[in-house]
């Protein structure tokens, strides 16, 4: 009978410790998340479909890992995305670009250019240097008018694209 009841009295301590645990850990878990959503908001709101203007990405992948990526210090990502141009919002006959590039930084890859005749759909890959200082960095998209690429990530200097147009998060380790 004693070894019955000290069989009984140390399952009962083990499923306490077990429960406890569990509930200490998912209670950690949850305020680790939460503070994360406080310290992030935008964390699980990048949209799978982004329309910006006449532009609209989606299925974006960064490392091919979705649209979150972890990088060290200066990494090259490699991305790709679809996109669709409406090209009834674009002034004919004039040369768009679609660039990438990471918010408050410079634009980093035209990743397409079009005339303003007709919609277009498209894939595209891209190549973005993640920066060299740790932290979290948004990566967003524009387009410009102009004759060339480079003259169209010049223009995202003086016109940085709004949040409505973040497609991916760069978090530098």
């Amino acid at each position: 009978m004693k070894n019955k009841l000290s069989l009984q009295l140390k399952y009962a301590i083990l499923s306490s410790i077990l429960f406890t645990s569990l509930f200490v850990s998912q209670i950690s878990a949850t305020e680790t998340i939460h503070d994360w959503i406080q310290s992030y908001p935008w964390i699980g709101l990048v949209a799978e479909e982004v329309p910006y203007g006449p532009i609209t990405i989606e299925d974006v992948s960064l490392g091919g890992d979705g649209r979150l990526v972890f990088a060290k210090p200066g990494e090259k990502i490699e991305g790709r995305l679809k996109y669709k141009i409406n090209s009834d919002q674009l002034s004919s006959w004039h040369l768009h670009h679609i660039i990438v590039g990471l918010k408050n930084q410079e634009a980093q890859s035209c990743i397409t250019h079009t005339l303003g005749l007709g919609d277009k759909n498209g894939k595209a890959k891209f190549t973005i240097d993640a920066p060299t200082e740790k932290g979290v960095y948004e990566l967003r998209f524009d387009y410009q008018d102009a004759l060339l690429c480079e003259d169209a990530k010049k223009a995202w200097h003086d016109d940085q694209p709004s949040s409505r147009a973040t497609i991916g998060i760069i978090i530098v380790k």
